[in-house]
């Protein structure tokens, strides 16, 4: 079979293990449980690389086991993960996401996949490509906070804005308007919120495909997912003009900061895609000609996820200016 050549893209794949299948009453076969974790993959990853990374971030044995892998144009149907071929295909077929299932070979295989919810797992995630070496993002579970409950199947209504988790170093800066929900077999259709730059610098940094967590969005194709960690927050925002969605952060929020930011990145992002963050408290709503006011943030002692207000020194308080909106990263 001729396959065209594989554009460059980066997939955020989820990895599947362990699921329950129960044949429903109209032939559909429903997926339950197991569990799920998170790599990116990148165009020119090779089939041994791949595969290797899958069961390794699954954490199970590889000598008994096969993957399937499913296309944006059918989230239902399981194809077999065999060669090289395969994962040109998984890339080509897939944008955004994609899915990639781990069975036992000693198990009776169903090739029909409706979508569902998954349970609660732990999410990792590691980055791969043929040139890079693998890359692992480790999320600790939340301390003090449930934050799964907010994300619930009742959680979700049509018009929503939803934050998800990108292909860059898995953070929430990519958004969607919520356009259907069902239930009880969880699934929602979405259309993908695209910035839509106002000035020649913020246009230049969106052509080098640098991450852009503030400012005015457009509507963009429409896809559906039926996993709730695709997920990661409610964002509140604006009705601008001509349809526009504007995203401001908001008194009260925490966001990050790239560190060292400079809107001339754009002229070399491929030295500038390592990001490191500093995290800071809003401490008030966005003024138009002023721009946002924030404090500093330091995180506490023995803890992974607590955070308080930076000692102040000089100065406790600084602004983002308006033409700075992009130093946000998400």
């Amino acid at each position: 079979m001729y396959m065209m050549g594989t554009e460059d893209k980066t997939l955020l794949c989820y990895c599947h293990w362990g699921r329950k299948n129960k044949v429903l009453r109209d032939g559909s076969i429903l997926y339950m449980g197991g569990i799920t974790d998170l790599i990116i993959m990148k165009t020119g990853i090779k089939y041994n690389d791949f595969v290797n990374a899958v069961f390794d971030q699954l954490g199970i044995d590889p000598s008994d086991k096969i993957l399937h892998f499913t296309v944006k144009f059918d989230r239902s149907e399981l194809i077999r993960l065999r060669d090289q071929e395969g994962v040109d295909t998984l890339l080509q077929f897939n944008d955004g996401f994609a899915h990639v299932y781990a069975s036992s070979l000693k198990k009776e295989l169903y090739f029909r996949l409706p979508s569902c919810a998954l349970e609660k797992v732990e999410l990792i995630g590691k980055a791969i490509s043929d040139s890079n070496p693998a890359q692992v993002y480790d999320y600790p579970d939340p301390q003090f906070s449930d934050f799964d409950k907010h994300k619930a199947d009742n959680c979700f209504a049509v018009d929503q804005i939803w934050a998800c988790y990108d292909t860059d170093d898995v953070m929430p800066r990519f958004y969607v308007h919520i356009r259907k929900v069902s239930i009880p077999e969880f699934n929602v259709i979405f259309s993908w919120l695209e910035p839509h730059p106002q000035d020649q610098e913020d246009r230049a940094w969106v052509r080098a495909e640098l991450p852009v967590a503030c400012g005015n969005f457009k509507h963009g194709c429409t896809d559906s997912t039926s996993v709730r960690l695709t997920f990661s927050h409610q964002v509140q925002c604006e009705m601008g003009k001509r349809g526009l969605y504007v995203v401001y952060p908001r008194k009260g929020e925490v966001w990050a900061l790239f560190k060292d930011w400079d809107i001339c990145w754009s002229s070399d992002p491929k030295n500038h895609r390592k990001y490191k963050y500093v995290v800071v408290e809003i401490l008030s709503d966005y003024v138009e000609d002023v721009g946002v006011q924030f404090g500093y943030l330091d995180k506490v002692t023995g803890f992974v996820s607590l955070y308080e207000r930076t000692r102040i020194t000089v100065s406790g308080t600084f602004f983002v200016k308006p033409n700075e909106l992009y130093n946000f990263s998400h």
